[in-house]
């Protein structure tokens, strides 16, 4: 299922952008708990995607089917679409895609903010095509080994440009088998997992609170009020060239009769 994507070009992972938004360091604050509370297991290990369902591609349930056939002890755990229909869409086509290994995906109930942070323990999946936002970056700041796909789309790569922020591209996966063994590593190897924690630990503030994501801003805007192109980002900036739209004529009013 993921041929298409396998196959795709190559792109090169540093002209990804370096940040889409302002982020200040907040603390996650996590309730006091473990995963009985939660009526999981504490023996297994668990790959959390907890994106809104429709960044869930078709081609990203072999990925999801490949970790848990590599990992005979991994649980699956997904969170409910607000809507039911969406939920119900997606939970019957993982039947048909994961076939035998179906039970081991878990539909958590919809979480207060500090059950949620409990939970964040193990892996953090990123969706392929549609990378996460703020669900992404609370996992970072908690030091969640979070693993993203390379994509050919910028709304795919947000996350890569976060790792490479981070200095953790070893997460980065080219394909759905080095998604899968890169997911797994972070579960199961504690050594893997403890370098990967500790580089992003150390190069946590480095996300956070980012100048530089306010200096490219104010150079979009002042460059689209001179009705120019500015594709001269910097060194510091996302490397992202835009179209000027021109200004439009404007018509002259006519009265309403």
């Amino acid at each position: 299922m993921t041929a298409a994507l396998d196959q795709s070009p190559p792109r090169r992972v540093d002209s990804t952008p370096s940040d889409v938004a302002f982020f200040y360091t907040q603390e996650p604050q996590a309730k006091p708990g473990n995963r009985t509370n939660f009526d999981l297991p504490e023996d297994r290990n668990l790959y959390i995607c907890l994106q809104t369902l429709f960044k869930f591609h078709p081609h990203f349930d072999a990925m999801l089917r490949g970790i848990l056939e590599h990992d005979p002890n991994g649980l699956l755990l997904l969170l409910p679409d607000r809507s039911e229909h969406r939920t119900r869409q997606l939970a019957e086509r993982l039947k048909q895609s994961l076939g035998p290994i179906r039970g081991r995906v878990v539909w958590l109930d919809r979480l207060a903010k500090g059950h949620y942070y409990t939970l964040l323990s193990n892996v953090n999946l990123d969706t392929p095509y549609f990378s996460g936002g703020s669900t992404t970056t609370q996992s970072l700041v908690l030091s969640v080994p979070t693993v993203p796909r390379a994509s050919p789309h910028v709304r795919g790569r947000i996350t890569i440009g976060w790792m490479r922020i981070l200095k953790t591209m070893e997460l980065m996966a080219e394909t759905g088998a080095d998604y899968a063994d890169i997911a797994v590593a972070c579960a199961a190897d504690p050594t893997f997992r403890a370098a990967v924690c500790n580089k992003l630990s150390a190069n946590r503030p480095r996300l956070f609170r980012r100048a530089a994501v306010v200096r490219e801003h104010e150079d979009l805007f002042d460059a689209a009020r001179a009705g120019r192109p500015r594709l001269d980002w910097g060194q510091t900036g996302s490397q992202i060239g835009y179209h000027v739209i021109p200004k439009r004529r404007r018509l002259p009013r006519t009265r309403e009769p």
